[in-house]
């Protein structure tokens, strides 16, 4: 039997109900007041993937491993992360994931949870291989993150990934963000200030830390 090839020309000359039929081969879920054409470009951009809705080719595609696996079985081009200093001691990630994406992360029998990879840089460098990084485990609707950095930490770039089976799928990667190279050792004018010792009783050191931390910029 011939197989009815997906074109929007041949979308736009169904009904919607047989439009959520089709969507239905492609796991889309479909809410009851979901744009026609929104609908359209869902079951458009599966098609592309799964040629043959139902089919082992779709299912084949979804397990296989490496080039064919589930890097190209996900619509990831379409999910982005992006990361910015908020001060010399924390970074801010937040990242969004296409709904047709999120559904087939969450539904894979296999996916066991999100996860941000945090590649660190110290220094000058430009070598992308020259760092480190670190893992933090996220919840399936976490969609930002503030991360705690080490102080010599002077860039970074943030990935997301997520752990499906025995592998490590990258969702996005941000751009590398820079933070103006130099310690901040000694760049505390009031925290090292000489203070009453009755005040020092009050805690007023600690208060002085966490301002300069957080608010660095209303320190001349």
């Amino acid at each position: 039997m011939k197989t009815q090839q997906i074109t929007r020309q041949y979308l736009e000359s169904l009904t919607r109900q047989e439009l959520i039929i089709l969507s239905e081969n492609y796991m889309i879920d479909v809410p009851e007041d979901i744009d026609r054409q929104i609908l359209i470009g869902e079951i458009l951009d599966l098609a592309s993937f799964d040629k043959e809705p139902g089919s082992d080719n779709g299912k084949n595609q979804e397990h296989s491993s490496g080039s064919n696996g589930k890097d190209s079985f996900f619509l990831f081009g379409k999910a982005f992360i992006s990361v910015v200093f908020r001060n010399p001691r924390w970074a801010y990630a937040m990242w969004e994931i296409p709904e047709a994406d999120f559904v087939r992360i969450r539904d894979d029998p296999e996916f066991n949870y999100l996860f941000l990879r945090v590649y660190t840089y110290q220094g000058g460098t430009d070598n992308e291989s020259d760092s480190d990084f670190f893992n933090i485990n996220l919840g399936i609707d976490d969609r930002n993150w503030s991360i705690y950095l080490n102080e010599q930490i002077q860039s970074l770039k943030v990935c997301l990934f997520a752990s499906i089976g025995e592998e490590e799928v990258e969702i996005a990667s941000s751009r590398r963000v820079y933070l103006s190279f130099g310690s901040i050792e000694g760049l505390k004018p009031l925290v090292k200030a000489d203070s009453n010792p009755l005040l020092e009783l009050s805690g007023i050191r600690r208060i002085r830390e966490r301002q300069f931390n957080f608010h660095r910029q209303t320190f001349d």
